[in-house]
């Protein structure tokens, strides 16, 4: 059966509480971003990166794993779990477009990274430069895959016979 890695933070804290402090810290980086222009902005840089790779990795090795005899403890704990991954990976791209400016609050960059991670489109939100256009390929690229990932584990889960 496969098992991660005993000091990867999702095995040491479990899924729930990793997810929150995820959540808690991304908006934290959200609102110091907006609102303050130091350079404890570089916090988000770090951070926003480093939490959508993470995500990404995460939900790709669940899915390998997932193939086998893996089996989650409950369905409807791992799609709320994997909601919860979803809405991290929209927060850490509104952190990135308020860091390159577009738009430069906090709640307008959330906005328009759920709307570009459900593929619906900006509705009014233009981008401005180069590197903005770039997180919105980015983000509509692994908001694709995730979602793409999502249903074919789900899809495999529900599929499999109980013994």
């Amino acid at each position: 059966m496969y098992r991660q890695s005993r000091y990867h933070p999702v095995y040491l804290f479990d899924a729930g509480p990793y997810l929150i402090a995820k959540f808690v810290l991304l908006t934290f980086c959200g609102l110091l971003a907006s609102h303050w222009d130091g350079k404890l902005r570089l916090i988000g840089w770090f951070v926003a990166p480093a939490f959508v790779v993470d995500s990404l990795l995460i939900n790709t090795s669940i899915a390998f794993s997932s193939f086998e005899e893996a089996r989650p403890r409950s369905i409807l704990r791992s799609v709320v779990f994997a909601f919860g991954t979803f809405w991290n990976m929209a927060i850490a791209f509104a952190v990135l477009y308020v860091l390159v400016g577009t738009p430069a609050s906090f709640s307008k960059a959330l906005y328009f990274s759920i709307l570009t991670m459900m593929t619906i489109g900006g509705n009014g939100v233009a981008t401005l430069g180069w590197p903005a256009s770039a997180l919105v390929v980015l983000q509509l690229m692994s908001g694709l895959y995730f979602l793409a990932v999502i249903l074919t584990v789900l899809v495999t889960w529900a599929g499999k016979k109980t013994p």
